[in-house]
This record gives C-alpha cells, structure tokens and sequence, in this order.
C-alpha cells in the first residue's frame, strides 16, 4: 500500500467523524457526543503527528490550535460528565434517605457547574465550524493520495516505527514513576504517554495485521487504568474539596472522600500488578522488536 494515500485515507478518516461528533454537540444530542468528539480529535491530532509532511505546516499549526482550545474547553465538561456517573454509582451503595437526598444536591451543583461551560464550548464550535478548519484539511489533503514517490509496504514500515519506537520510548522512560502512588503528575503524564502510544499503535494498525493486536490490548489496559486513577486524582483535588455542602450533608461527602481514596488505590494496585508483569514479560522489548520487524498481514 501506498504511504501516502493510506496516511490520506487515515486523516480523512478522523476528520469526517470529527464534523459528525461536532454536528451533534451542537445539536445538543447527549453527553456522549463531547466524549466521542473529544477522543476523535485526540485521534485526528495524534494522526496528524504520525503523518506529518502532508499538510502545510503553517496552516497545520492554526488548526491544531484550533484543536486545542475545544480538547481544552471540552476537558472539564467531560469530567464533570464522569464524576455525575461516578456519583450515581456511588449511590446505589447508600442505604438511608437522608444520604441519598445530600448526594443528590451534589448532582445538581455537579450539573449546574456543567450547564454553566456549555456556552463557552459552543462558542468555540461555532467558531471551527465558521473557519471550516475539517473542511480545509480535507482540501489540503487532495491530490496525496495519488502519489506514490514515497510508496511501498517496506518503506510504510520504515517510516511508522520510527513513530511508534518514539512513543514506546517516552512510556518507558517514566517506568520509575509507576511505582510512586502519591506522584500525581507523573501518573498523569504516564496516562498521556501510554494514550499517544495507543492511538499511535491503532492508527497503522491496519498495516502491521492481527500480530499486533495483542500489543494494542495491553497498551489499551494501561491506558485505561491510568486514566481512572486520574478521574480520582481530579476528584480528591479539586470536586471532592469544592463543593458548597449544608452542614448536615458534610458526613455524606466525608465519607464520600473515603471512599474515593479507597477506590484510587485499588485501582492503582491492579495498574502496578499489571505494569510489573508487563516488565518481567519483557512486553514493550516485545513490541519494539516487533514494529522493528513485523510479520505482514
């Protein structure tokens, strides 16, 4: 397959679902969508990084900046989202009526601090949508897809493992902060390094076939894992220690904390089970050994 028209192929790709996911949130069609628009232009960005060389980088900068502000405005709407669930789940584990009516007058401050970011968001969607930053990609991509100067499966290879060795390399340089548990920003940047890394892995996932399928679920596992340490990490920081409660409500939120507190560690414990196995496996030796070398679809 041809490098550039599969690199086409790909962003094109990411920007029709990036305008779908945008129409909905406009449209008001369920928290989902901002969820679903946010990780399609993480996916977008991530893409764009990948296939760099294909688009103007002047231009290239402007909509990546673009990018950013609705990843950034979008950010605290989808944790506010994740915390209303997390909220409701926490729920069903009260049992009198008193704790369930102080739980619920969390909901609604939770919500209220929502509704109250919608505006801010739509401006910016506004905005892209006004400067047809999608539609400009799509135009800038045109005509790549015919070349084929820089073709072949042997150079596609070339060419995506120094990426994706670039990736590997960068989680694997913060190995010493997994076994810290109170290092907040150090998890959190593990969470970024291994999501890069992900959609780095499932973006030329098409290319290297099934063999690395196994590779993506692990890299997906610590992903994951680490992005629900960071949910709590938000919450203990800043939700669990800002919300306007009554007096009388002010033992449901305690124990609330307690909770929460709780739940990080024993999810921090099944990422570091995880991680130390992936380690003495030798998994990510494994991984580069096989982008190194890969065994064709």
């Amino acid at each position: 397959m041809n490098y550039q028209r599969f690199a086409v192929e790909r962003i094109n790709y990411y920007i029709r679902h990036s305008n779908v996911y945008l129409r909905q949130v406009r449209s008001n069609q369920g928290v989902a969508s901002v969820h679903r628009l946010r990780v399609n232009l993480r996916r977008l960005r991530n893409a764009l990084w990948m296939f760099r060389g294909l688009l103007p980088e002047r231009r290239l900068s402007a909509w990546k900046k673009d990018m950013r502000v609705i990843a950034q405005i979008s950010s605290p709407i989808r944790d506010l989202d994740v915390y209303t669930g997390y909220l409701r789940q926490y729920e069903r584990l009260l049992t009198g009526l008193a704790a369930k009516e102080a739980l619920n007058r969390l909901i609604r401050e939770v919500r209220h601090r929502r509704r109250n970011l919608l505006p801010r968001l739509r401006k910016a969607l506004d905005l892209i949508t006004h400067k047809k930053v999608f539609e400009g990609m799509a135009q800038g991509l045109k005509g790549f897809s015919q070349k084929t100067s820089r073709g072949g499966t042997t150079n596609i290879y070339r060419i995506y493992r120094k990426r994706i060795l670039k990736r590997a390399r960068n989680l694997l340089a913060l190995d010493a902060i997994a076994y810290q548990s109170s290092n907040v920003q150090g998890l959190h940047q593990m969470r970024i390094a291994s999501k890069r890394l992900r959609y780095s892995l499932e973006a030329v996932q098409e290319i290297y076939g099934r063999g690395i399928n196994s590779y993506i679920r692990g890299v997906l596992r610590f992903h994951r894992l680490l992005g629900q340490i960071h949910d709590y990490d938000v919450w203990l920081a800043e939700y669990l220690t800002s919300h306007r409660v009554h007096a009388k409500d002010k033992s449901v939120l305690k124990r609330l904390q307690q909770y929460t507190r709780i739940s990080r560690g024993k999810v921090y414990r099944e990422f570091i089970r995880h991680w130390s196995r992936a380690q003495q496996d030798k998994f990510f030796k494994d991984l580069m050994e096989y982008v190194d070398s890969p065994k064709t679809p």
